[in-house]
């Protein structure tokens, strides 16, 4: 495991699993694949929201590129030191994990 591996090395490795994350890319993979059709921004909230909430989602609401970012901010900051090896899941409860 690489985090062992590195530890001697004052290097942490852990690993951010991101949920559905609303960046342009992922929308149009998400139009293109599962609701398969062109959308208006309303009807694709709407068709986002209901997909979402039969998915289990603990609410419908995609998470942002920026909350990923925080995230892995705050998992290289020295706030963190002590998280080495860890899964750090970010889904909006989607895993329910």
């Amino acid at each position: 495991m690489a985090a062992v591996e590195y530890a001697r090395d004052n290097i942490r490795v852990n690993c951010v699993i991101p949920g559905f994350i609303n960046t342009a890319e992922r929308f149009a993979k998400w139009e293109q694949e599962l609701a398969k059709r062109r959308l208006s921004p309303e009807d694709a909230a709407r068709a986002r929201s209901l997909w979402s909430s039969n998915q289990g989602m603990r609410d419908t609401r995609w998470g942002t590129a920026e909350e990923i970012a925080n995230l892995i901010v705050f998992a290289v900051s020295d706030a963190a030191s002590y998280i080495n090896g860890a899964e750090l899941v970010a889904d909006n409860a989607m895993d329910k994990s």
